[in-house]
């Protein structure tokens, strides 16, 4: 696609304070909407706040599952060959 005047002078067309206060649209399906519905429905919150909350508790779930792999990886690192012997016996 050809380039504007704008963007070959090396000018940024959407200006930098756009991407810091103009909210993101979030488009969502028929099923997803009616499941948002229903978190939201189900926590007596906004859609808003429902995205969010479900946003958050994802990232958290997420951060758990790391911590819990890399203590699991230090505690075999430590403690494997007990535990296979124990496997054994």
């Amino acid at each position: 696609m050809p380039l504007c005047a704008a963007e070959r002078a090396g000018i940024d067309i959407v200006p930098l304070w756009y991407h810091i206060v103009v909210a993101m649209n979030l488009r969502l399906d028929d099923e997803d909407s009616a499941l948002l519905k229903a978190l939201a429905e189900a926590e007596h919150v906004s859609l808003h706040e429902a995205a969010l909350r479900a946003i958050r508790r994802s990232a958290r779930e997420l951060a758990h599952t790391e911590r819990v792999r890399e203590a699991t990886a230090e505690m075999l690192g430590r403690w494997g060959e007990v535990l296979d012997r124990l496997g054994h016996a």
